[in-house]
């Protein structure tokens, strides 16, 4: 589902909005026997990649690497979108 929030409100309003009610989910009080974080959609995979970029992205193993070499070099505008894999450095 997808809205175009422009229609409701400013892009800015919005972001404010959200972000000030997100900040106040997760500064909720905690079950005293809970994990002592309370995660909104999509924290954890956002934590996940950020992590994994510090420690110099994802490696893509060597099968799936061929596959998506093969997939770009005969799909027509890949080859222009994805002109080099992080991989192929």
């Amino acid at each position: 589902l997808a809205i175009d929030v422009e229609k409701l409100c400013p892009l800015d309003t919005f972001q404010k909005n959200a972000g000030e009610f997100l900040q106040a989910l997760r500064d909720s009080r905690k079950a005293p026997t809970g994990p002592g974080r309370i995660w909104t959609a999509g924290e954890p995979e956002n934590d996940a990649r950020v992590e994994r970029m510090g420690q110099g992205g994802m490696k893509v193993p060597v099968p799936l690497q061929k596959n998506m070499l093969a997939l770009r070099d005969t799909r027509p505008g890949l080859k222009e979108k994805y002109e080099k894999f992080p991989f192929e450095e």
